[in-house]
């Protein structure tokens, strides 16, 4: 593995973007690469940009007190730059870092609003991971792949911790502390929730008995809700089935109702029909309109009250005749009773031949006649009476 090419934008001094490439080892030989310049040319800049990609988080070693200082913050000819860049891409044909790919890049941002990210391949990715693959490939932002100014007097004047830090980086043990690391945090992170779920057992268990006793009601409920649809659906649908029953019978009912009252109402228009022609031949054949009917009716009245008064005398003769039968039968009345008697009978017969005739008669000159007769008939009585 090694380095192929360096690419900054908006970094420090940086401000367009700039591309460093290296050359390849040939014959098992690596090259050197030099950068020579005068001083405040941005020689330090690049060692800055590489320890910054790799994911250096000391800004005293990136010479800054912001996060924000790293990026370019403009000239006397240039506005300042909204973010800052670095990609560094490695040759990865011997897959010493173990992905599968040949060429890997990774890429660092930062905004001015604060915001960062990494990139791998162009896809973003935590900055663990970015280290656990560095520490795979025994590359570090404090390895010895990057020295710095002053940085072998720091490793000889270093303490002991400080040192094996850098022989961790340079033997490989850097990325199992990485995962020996992680695997702490995660322990930490399970006993925490550990702790919560005993806590929240604890809560809930005095209440488990009574959420038991709820779950079995509510599974008792559940059966008899059961049983009581399949009920009521029974119920209901017998209902259903008389009622629809009842309904039939009570449409032919209707119907037959429906049949006889058109016949009543055909009858009665017929009657109507022929009421109104006898109103009519009655006007033809009466001079003035309605006088024939209303002296018509006004002697049918007449003639009611008259019967009315006729029944009343065949009463009090019958009740005569019969006190006039016990007085004969005695020989204790003066008078010629059985002639008396026979009168009776003779004037009974005729009242009610004289009632018969009443109720047939049809036209007003018929009425007239038996009128006359009812009166000479109810003076006979008066005077047989009076004897």
């Amino acid at each position: 593995m090694f380095l192929l090419k360096l690419e900054i934008q908006g970094f420090k001094t940086f401000a367009q973007k700039t591309t460093l490439s290296f050359l390849p080892p040939k014959g098992g030989v690596s090259p050197l690469t030099a950068v020579v310049g005068p001083n405040g040319s941005g020689k330090s800049n690049l060692s800055d940009a590489i320890r910054w990609v790799l994911g250096e988080q000391s800004l005293k070693l990136l010479r800054g007190k912001e996060s924000q200082d790293v990026i370019f913050s403009g000239s006397a000819g240039r506005g300042r730059s909204g973010f800052a860049e670095v990609s560094l891409t490695f040759n990865n044909e011997d897959k010493t870092m173990p992905v599968d790919f040949s060429e890997v890049t990774i890429t660092r941002r930062l905004y001015r609003d604060g915001d960062s990210e990494y990139l791998l391949n162009g896809q973003a990715a935590r900055l663990g991971d970015i280290q656990l693959l560095l520490a795979q490939a025994n590359v570090g932002q404090r390895s010895y792949s990057v020295i710095g100014q002053g940085m072998v007097d720091h490793i000889l004047v270093s303490s002991p911790e400080e040192r094996k830090a850098f022989f961790d980086d340079a033997t490989g043990v850097k990325q199992f502390q990485i995962k020996r690391h992680e695997a702490m945090l995660k322990m930490k992170r399970t006993y925490e929730n550990l702790s919560e779920v005993e806590m929240l057992l604890a809560e809930i268990e005095p209440r488990l008995r009574s959420l038991k006793r709820q779950v079995s009601r509510l599974a008792e409920r559940e059966e008899v809700e059961k049983e009581l649809h399949a009920l009521e659906h029974r119920y209901y649908g017998g209902q259903w089935w008389q009622l629809t029953d009842e309904l039939k019978g009570v449409r032919e009912k209707f119907s037959r109702l429906d049949e006889q009252a058109k016949k009543e109402l055909g009858t009665v228009a017929e009657l109507e029909g022929r009421v109104n022609a006898l109103e009519r031949e009655d006007k033809a054949q009466d001079s003035g309109p309605d006088q024939g009917l209303i002296a018509l009716q006004k002697n049918y009245h007449e003639l009611q009250r008259r019967r009315s008064g006729l029944r009343d005398e065949q009463f009090k003769i019958q009740k005569e005749l019969e006190l006039a039968k016990v007085r004969a039968q005695s020989n204790w009345s003066p008078l010629p009773l059985g002639k008396i008697i026979e009168e009776v009978e003779s004037l009974a017969k005729e009242q009610k031949a004289l009632l018969e005739e009443i109720r047939s008669a049809k036209d007003l000159d018929a009425l007239k006649v038996i009128g006359a007769i009812a009166e000479a008939g109810l003076t006979r009585s008066t005077t047989l009476v009076g004897r």
